[in-house]
């Protein structure tokens, strides 16, 4: 593929991007496509379209051009979160006794709004489950690639699965939530709102974002909000230059992203059972205890390592000290 064909295709995505700015997306869709048929073996064209696509709500043309995008760009992690979003909402409009069940369950949570208890912790140092909702970012200022700031959300959410504890709250329950109480996006935004959706839809934890695109540099702000008491409990700034891939932003926002997260909740339990020798803890894979984990005892000089795991429980050995150990002893994961 020649440079000059790379150098093309970047400028009828850049005159997309103009277009679709200027609220064109037909003609915006011509350039983008114009891109593709430029310089075949670049992604750019692909996933310009595919964003701007998915905005429209068609997520079948969405997704074929996103899968092309993925073939050539394989490592492309961020890449590979959108395309596993938009697949799942190709099979959930397909999927008719998944929306029904969507729709059931919607009903409940608007009827339990009223009269709904705060779920108590199981005691004063036990974790319980971690479940998030990372709201859409709001924005300020017009970004370069089309749908970064789509890109920005999708790959945070990826990393956040994979690589912590936490739970997310689907978007496909949120959508659909926000639809029955009639909420347009400028209410859903607002934090009173958030919180109040937060604590129906069981969220603990909420992540709001803002982007300002200001020339050369993009300026991102990260919150994470506890619904219970509506208090920021971490806070995260970057700067990026504008070109910077989205890539690179959601590397740099998610390692700090996970890193408050490990401190502010770490794994926590209790030693529930000691019988011959055999030791469970009383938490297991809901709040996300994995095999091979290790724990410290507190106070004591042991080790535990889970050697298999249940719902609410798991078997854990003594990897180091010998000490005799006691029903409801704390235990803390290890860093």
């Amino acid at each position: 593929m020649r440079q000059t064909d790379v150098q093309k295709a970047q400028v009828l995505v850049g005159l997309g991007r103009i277009a679709s700015l200027r609220k064109h997306p037909d003609i915006a869709l011509r350039y983008y496509q114009q891109a593709t048929d430029a310089a075949p073996q670049n992604s750019l064209g692909y996933i310009s379209q595919a964003l701007l696509l998915e905005s429209r709500s068609d997520y079948d043309d969405a997704l074929d051009l996103l899968e092309k995008a993925r073939t050539l760009e394989p490592q492309n992690q961020v890449l590979a979160a959108i395309t596993k979003e938009t697949r799942e909402k190709v099979s959930f409009d397909k999927d008719q006794k998944k929306q029904e069940r969507l729709d059931r369950l919607v009903k409940e949570l608007l009827e339990s709004i009223e009269a709904r208890p705060s779920a108590p912790p199981i005691d004063d140092w036990t974790t319980f489950h971690l479940t998030m909702w990372i709201l859409d970012f709001e924005v300020q200022g017009y970004s370069v690639q089309e749908g970064q700031e789509r890109l920005l959300v999708s790959g945070i959410t990826a990393q956040a699965l994979q690589h912590s504890r936490a739970r997310l709250v689907e978007r496909t329950l949120l959508d659909k939530l926000v639809e029955e109480l009639k909420l347009g996006t400028s209410k859903l935004i607002d934090r009173s709102t958030a919180l109040s959706l937060g604590k129906i839809l069981a969220a603990r934890l909420i992540i709001s974002g803002h982007i300002v695109y200001a020339g050369p540099l993009v300026q991102i702000s990260v919150r994470l909000i506890e619904t219970e008491t509506g208090r920021i409990v971490a806070a995260m700034n970057e700067s990026f230059r504008s070109t910077e891939p989205a890539s690179v932003l959601v590397d740099r926002l998610s390692k700090k992203l996970l890193k408050q997260l490990k401190e502010l909740y770490p794994l926590r339990g209790r030693i529930s059972e000691v019988r011959d020798g055999e030791l469970k803890l009383n938490i297991g894979e809901m709040v996300g205890t994995k095999i091979g984990q290790r724990f410290r005892v507190m106070d004591e000089d042991e080790i535990l390592e889970v050697t298999s795991t249940q719902r609410n429980s798991s078997l854990v050995k003594v990897v180091k000290g010998k000490a005799p150990l006691q029903e409801e002893s704390r235990v803390e994961v290890l860093k």
